[in-house]
């Protein structure tokens, strides 16, 4: 009786296993790599149409996220406002969020791409929620909101491009201060859920030599680079990276990019 209760305990364990973990083909995809660690997982994955992307999670993927996280990249590359160059999907806690590089942006025949210097940031979990920025005229404008179609972004895209002063001056000190103190509360947040596994996936693409090995890069380092973009948003890396050197901590090209691409969601 013992050696039937052991096996039937193996097979209900293995049982909930695969039915936890997701059946990409089901969803049309294809599992090139899979890399997993403590508290971090990476899927690259290739659709029906040959194109690759990422998902990350901090834990198995589930077939009901799997499918959450298929869908919303399908509703993102049928846009017809933009076309999507790269996409990476991070499922977290509590929504999923797809930052985009688009290879062209453009409403009512405007060129959107010139005034775009990062990523943009769909994020869904009761609703789909956009948060990007855009710059003219050296005025930096946070286009956030719910989204409901391609005319509702492009026409307040196509409002801060023609006017940004007017854009700005639009919202009151009030509303400012109530979205600075919501964006400060969701990102303690996001910050406590994302840190671990920022940190996992760039040890993972921190190779060494010939490929060879990985090492995580000096919390000091991300902490100074980090520091440095909050105090001028618009930095570039070679001037990070110049005065890092000078202040006597230097710091690689390659670990630079794989901090950008973490933290800031910039992979150019």
């Amino acid at each position: 009786m013992k050696r039937y209760s052991v096996i039937t305990v193996i097979l209900s364990l293995a049982f909930a296993m695969s039915a936890y973990a997701a059946d990409w083909k089901a969803l049309g995809l294809e599992v090139l790599d899979k890399k997993e660690g403590e508290g971090a997982y990476e899927y690259r994955l290739k659709d029906a149409g040959g194109l690759e992307f990422v998902i990350q999670s901090e834990k198995e993927v589930s077939d009901a996220l799997a499918k959450k996280a298929a869908d919303l990249r399908t509703t993102l590359m049928s846009r017809e406002i933009f076309k999507v160059k790269d996409i990476r999907i991070t499922i977290l806690p509590n929504s999923i969020d797809a930052a985009i590089v688009p290879s062209e942006f453009t409403y009512s025949g405007t060129d959107v791409l010139p005034y775009l210097p990062s990523t943009i940031i769909f994020s869904v979990s009761d609703k789909l929620e956009y948060s990007f920025r855009i710059v003219k005229d050296n005025i930096f404008m946070r286009i956030k909101g719910e989204f409901t179609d391609d005319k509702e972004l492009g026409e307040k895209v196509l409002e801060g491009i023609k006017n940004p002063v007017g854009f700005v001056r639009k919202r009151d000190p009030e509303y400012f201060l109530t979205r600075i103190n919501e964006m400060e509360d969701a990102l303690k947040r996001l910050t406590a859920e994302n840190t671990h596994l920022r940190n996992a996936v760039m040890t993972w693409h921190n190779t060494g030599f010939l490929g060879f090995g990985t090492s995580q890069i000096e919390q000091k380092k991300i902490d100074r680079v980090l520091e440095l973009r909050k105090q001028r948003p618009d930095i570039k890396k070679d001037e990070i990276k110049a005065t890092m050197e000078k202040e006597g901590t230097p710091i690689a090209g390659k670990e630079l990019d794989l901090i950008f691409a973490a933290y800031f969601n910039e992979f150019q």
